[in-house]
């Protein structure tokens, strides 16, 4: 997986979120999608938690949602590592509807 970083300073408040930009846009090859992935040092070291999210192949801008579950203000400077993409093969199976008795 790679780092994502932040292209801001940015303040999450607490208990609350914020949309971090990260001034990355990819082209995610055909048959993969990418997902943004947590950090478990910012959840462990700051009760902020990474809202995951997919990556899609349309090469727009990538942002990160952060939410704040402490206290007190979360101080996100430029550069700072926030998550992780995690680029994976996207497999559409056959899903078929069961009705339960």
């Amino acid at each position: 997986s790679g780092l994502v970083f932040s292209a801001t300073d940015t303040k999450v408040p607490a208990r609350g979120k914020a949309r971090i930009s990260t001034d990355l846009s990819i082209d995610i090859p055909p048959g993969a999608y990418g997902r943004i992935a947590a950090r478990s040092s910012l959840a462990w070291d700051h009760s902020i938690e990474v809202g995951g999210g997919v990556v899609d192949a349309d090469k727009n801008p990538v942002f990160v949602i952060l939410y704040n579950h402490s206290d007190v203000d979360f101080v996100v400077k430029v550069g700072d590592r926030i998550a992780q993409l995690v680029i994976e093969l996207n497999a559409t199976p056959e899903v078929v509807e069961v009705h339960q008795p």
